[in-house]
């Protein structure tokens, strides 16, 4: 059961979203999304030239992240692949020790 007046400050609650919301669009670049306090996004204008070579620039910058993640990735994956053949198949565990795949004493 909803306490007194719990509707109605849900109601109020939607109304007053739909007011903000109308005052606000996401299209419009000047304005902030969630306030609009009178801040405008003032932008240098930029040559196509110096676009091309700022988009070239992270391409490369994204390649080579990307490479070394891979190489950090595979180095990694491999000495954790080596590691569990040598424990899982060549080392011989002695006899004081309980296999780790046994349950139970």
């Amino acid at each position: 059961m909803m306490g007194s007046g719990s509707a109605f400050e849900v109601f109020g609650d939607i109304a007053r979203t739909k007011y903000r919301r109308s005052k606000r669009t996401p299209f419009d670049h000047a304005k902030r999304y969630y306030k609009n306090d009178g801040i405008k996004n003032v932008f240098p204008k930029v040559s196509p030239q110096v676009l091309t070579q700022i988009r070239k620039r992270i391409q490369d910058e994204h390649q080579q992240s990307k490479r070394k993640t891979i190489a950090v990735l595979s180095i990694v994956g491999s000495v954790l692949l080596s590691l569990m053949y040598y424990v899982l198949f060549i080392h011989k565990f002695s006899t004081e020790v309980p296999s780790i795949f046994q349950f139970g004493w």
